[in-house]
């Protein structure tokens, strides 16, 4: 238990370096300099440090310092790829660097012995922590909620990019491949536009669409691990309600943005959901 708690706050140190300390100018300066990557792999380097503070020992920090250089290798290969192929089906390497950052932390715990060692037993037996159970779901709530807050806004903004990005002719992307390889540093990948459009800006007319989004998928993640299916309902006839008139008009294709956007926080929430409702049940059943 003592490894997944560990497991659980490297987690949570991804998903705040990658969607709460990495800024709209951090995120453009990667684009340029090598080194803004080895800065923003630096701040999940420290920041797994700081959360595993009480249970450190060299075993562990040999361990978060191999996670930062895999963290920064993996980054610097997913900007290069989707630059490279000039954003086509930009959604699947911002999946994969997600996906690759979590595994990583997950194998790396298992492959390396010792973790589970005496000194962590020792430390949470003197300060009576008896439900360590308790912790680590507490730990994947927050994890989750925060992801789904910033990493979910990311990903249907990139959802509502796939439609246009696969009625590009492969001839094309062909060219466009061709012309990035000599016009390399010029380019910004879709993730990197997406995450800037997250962020606030001063000049930017009030984000309704984002912060409906978040809700709905706070709410329903919400009411799938309290076991109220049924309110979700109300949440789908609340936002067809409030977007009735803009549903009639379609102007700019309204409908199937709507569609979209909606179906895909839907599902991103309801995953979440499902994944803590199926965590807890392991911890507590």
């Amino acid at each position: 238990m003592f490894r997944i708690l560990i497991i659980c706050l490297l987690i949570l140190s991804h998903v705040i370096a990658d969607f709460y300390i990495q800024k709209e100018s951090l995120v453009k300066k990667k684009m340029l300099e090598t080194k803004y990557i080895l800065y923003h792999s630096l701040h999940f380097g420290i920041l797994s440090i700081f959360l595993t503070i009480i249970f450190m020992n060299r075993l562990l920090f040999i361990y978060i310092l191999i996670l930062t250089g895999l963290h920064f290798i993996i980054d610097y290969l997913k900007i290069k790829i989707t630059i490279y192929v000039n954003n086509h089906l930009s959604i699947v390497p911002f999946l994969g660097d997600q996906f690759l950052h979590i595994l990583l932390i997950i194998l790396f715990s298992y492959m390396i012995n010792g973790m589970d060692t005496y000194w962590l037993k020792n430390y949470l037996e003197n300060f009576r922590i008896v439900n360590i159970n308790t912790i680590i779901f507490i730990i994947l709530i927050i994890t989750i909620y925060l992801f789904i807050i910033k990493g979910g806004s990311i990903l249907i903004v990139l959802l509502l990019k796939l439609p246009k990005e696969l009625s590009i002719k492969k001839t094309q992307k062909l060219k466009d491949i061709l012309k990035n390889i000599i016009k390399f540093k010029n380019k910004v990948t879709s993730e990197e536009i997406a995450a800037s459009n997250c962020d606030n800006n001063k000049n930017d007319s009030p984000k309704y669409g984002t912060v409906i989004g978040i809700l709905e998928r706070l709410i329903i993640v919400t009411l799938i691990i309290t076991n109220n299916y049924t309110a979700i309902s109300f949440v789908v006839a609340i936002k067809a309600i409030a977007r009735f008139k803009e549903l009639q008009e379609n102007k700019d294709d309204f409908v199937q943005k709507f569609i979209i956007g909606t179906l895909g926080s839907f599902f991103i929430a309801i995953l979440a959901g499902t994944f803590l409702e199926f965590i807890y049940s392991k911890l507590f059943n």
